[in-house]
């Protein structure tokens, strides 16, 4: 793509992103997302930022209002304009879920979307997983910001338990414990985790099994499941976790993983898609 080629999509972009603030929150939030924005898109033109200094803004999401914490990078930044202008995690969950009580966060990252999942439903229990200690700190400063019922759990989700290698990234968005895919990005220049690589590290892999018996959850009435490739693995194994699911929202990187095995072993599970916009696919029971 040619350099003016890619400044003409980040003006779309942004245009885009300010249309969708005017249209969801009042002046002043949308005065402060719009112009996040814009620092967003100036660094994808220019050089992309990259900081672990911390900046807090207030949001409402519907009638609770929040202070949310993010660092000053490209990810950070990338994340909150996902959730709060483009609304990824936004879905009429009481249609399939009559009450949402329990919320499990797979690949919690620094907590934004569990903010938006527990902003809708205010008296629910949420439990966030997550590997990155620099993710996990910035997660739990948004949750003590806010007093929302938000466990953390700093590990991996895996098929099988034990310890895995992560990769961790400062695109933070993109750490992962499967080898093909930080292969396939660390390896391609055009893509920003090349240089923003950072040093391998071994960790503690669960399963989603083990996870529930561990924090005493019978029934995920919502699970978010963003785990940059490692979705592959976990579909291809043991499943019955799945049936005490009532709704889940998945990123399938469809880049690096084939998503037929993961959709067939869901619709197995009694699973069907909705309609949903944004990057993640959303499944209910059929």
């Amino acid at each position: 793509m040619s350099t003016l080629a890619a400044l003409r999509r980040e003006v779309g972009e942004l245009a885009m992103d300010i249309r969708r603030a005017r249209s969801r929150y009042g002046a002043g939030a949308a005065l402060r997302l719009a112009g996040w924005s814009a620092v967003y898109h100036a660094g994808m033109s220019v050089h992309p930022l990259v900081s672990r200094k911390l900046q807090t803004i207030p949001i409402t999401v519907g009638s609770q209002s929040m202070q949310v914490a993010f660092r000053r990078n490209q990810s950070d930044i990338y994340t909150l304009r996902e959730v709060f202008l483009e609304g990824i995690y936004d879905f009429p969950y009481h249609k399939y879920v009559p009450k949402v009580r329990t919320i499990v966060d797979l690949g919690a990252n620094i907590g934004l979307a569990a903010l938006s999942l527990a902003a809708q439903h205010p008296s629910a229990r949420v439990l966030c997983v997550e590997p990155v200690d620099e993710n996990v700190k910035v997660l739990k400063i948004n949750r003590d910001l806010n007093g929302f019922d938000i466990e953390v759990s700093k590990t991996a989700v895996d098929a099988v338990p034990g310890e895995v290698t992560l990769f961790p990234n400062e695109w933070w968005s993109s750490s992962t414990i499967t080898p093909d895919v930080a292969g396939a990005r660390q390896g391609n220049a055009g893509r920003m985790e090349q240089p923003l690589a950072l040093k391998s590290q071994r960790i503690r892999a669960i399963t989603i099994d083990e996870l529930s018996k561990e924090h005493g959850i019978d029934e995920i009435d919502v699970m978010k499941m963003d785990i940059e490739g490692a979705e592959a693995n976990i579909m291809a194994g043991n499943l019955d976790w799945l049936d005490r699911v009532g709704v889940l929202i998945i990123e399938i990187h469809r880049k690096y993983v084939d998503a037929d095995p993961i959709i067939k072993a869901l619709e197995s599970k009694g699973f069907t898609r909705a309609d949903h916009h944004g990057p993640c696919d959303v499944f209910v029971r059929a």
